[in-house]
């Protein structure tokens, strides 16, 4: 559960008792992720043996061929679930729509472990509907990984859930697959947006076998992008208020290329596979060029942290690129100052 929230947070619309018809605004997250997100349904990773035996045409529901592959193997399947988590609700066309701050891998447990299925239990489902549409977790924390109630989110509403929930705690599911737990990682077949850079395809291959493929040892929820803290995403909140919405966790090279994420980065024809990055930014205003970094007590206490985040800020300067250091007493004392700062500075 996200805890200490700004009580001035409280105000904004669709905060707190947020509408059960509240969806994801999706055209925001970096393309290769939606491309990824779109293509995560069905039995997953595809392996080349798979592949042949559906007479290279597969779809979400395995044909007898792949069945039969999946008997003979003794295959065991996890129930992967994609949690977006989303903050400033607003009305829009068709219901109120929010932005992404975090997307999230959530393994379905039992009796405290992750459940798995065999290819028998499969057949019987028809993979082609989404069975995810609608639903959602309550009290979700994709920080320390929290999960809360899951059901249909229209059906918490009518239970009154809704009514005590933040909409920054709202984890909607957007899609779900079942993962393999034992394929021979060299046979994947990978779904990648064909860069043209060998070193960017490498490096992507490897990203995705571990984050979507690597097979959940415990229930512990697995991160795939967003902001990294919860103070983080308060100061998101508030910019939002000013209608400014910053690009989360900008990497920035030496060279003064700037990449939404490693996403982007991945994506560049000039790829290198030991990229130069000065550093990453909490928040990032393109047109502006306008860096915005908060500094936590935790992690921006030593000597060592203090001067590499004078060294950092330096770099940037000479790039052209502005600099605001928000220090952790500053926003815990007033975040609305603290972000009337960047505020002043755009």
């Amino acid at each position: 559960m996200i805890t200490d929230r700004p009580s001035g947070l409280l105000t904004q619309k669709f905060y707190a008792g947020p509408p059960p018809n509240i969806r994801p605004e999706l055209s925001v997250l970096p393309d290769l992720l939606k491309l990824d997100m779109v293509r995560l349904s069905g039995i997953q990773p595809i392996t080349g043996k798979l592949m042949d035996a559906a007479g290279g045409h597969m779809r979400d529901n395995p044909c007898e061929a792949e069945i039969d592959i999946h008997r003979t193997n003794g295959s065991r399947f996890q129930l992967i679930q994609v949690v977006i988590s989303v903050y400033a609700a607003r009305e829009a066309e068709g219901g109120p729509r929010a932005r992404p701050y975090a997307v999230t891998l959530v393994p379905a447990m039992k009796r405290g472990a992750v459940q798995t299925v065999d290819i028998e239990f499969l057949r019987q489902l028809d993979l082609e509907q989404n069975p995810f549409d609608g639903m959602a977790y309550l009290n979700f924390d994709p920080f320390l990984m929290d999960r809360g109630l899951w059901g249909q989110l229209a059906l918490l509403a009518d239970m009154g859930a809704l009514k005590k929930a933040f909409t920054d705690e709202i984890g909607l599911v957007s899609d779900g697959y079942f993962l393999m737990q034992s394929y021979d990682a060299d046979d994947v077949l990978m779904s990648g947006p064909g860069m043209g850079n060998q070193d960017a395809d490498a490096r992507y291959r490897k990203h995705q076998l571990r984050t979507y493929f690597k097979p959940f040892t415990d229930g512990r929820p697995r991160r795939v992008w967003g902001a990294e803290s919860p103070i983080e995403l308060f100061i998101a909140q508030k910019l939002s208020e000013h209608d400014l919405w910053p690009d989360l966790q900008t990497l920035i090279l030496r060279d003064g290329a700037t990449f939404p994420t490693l996403y982007e980065l991945m994506s560049d024809p000039e790829f290198s596979a030991n990229p130069d990055i000065v550093t990453s930014t909490d928040f990032y205003f393109r047109e502006q060029r306008l860096a915005v970094f908060y500094d936590s007590t935790r992690h921006h206490r030593s000597k060592a942290q203090q001067e590499r985040d004078t060294r950092i800020t330096s770099e940037l300067e000479k790039m052209g690129i502005r600099v605001i250091r928000l220090g952790a007493k500053e926003v815990g004392a007033d975040l609305d100052a603290a972000v009337e700062r960047v505020v002043a500075a755009l």
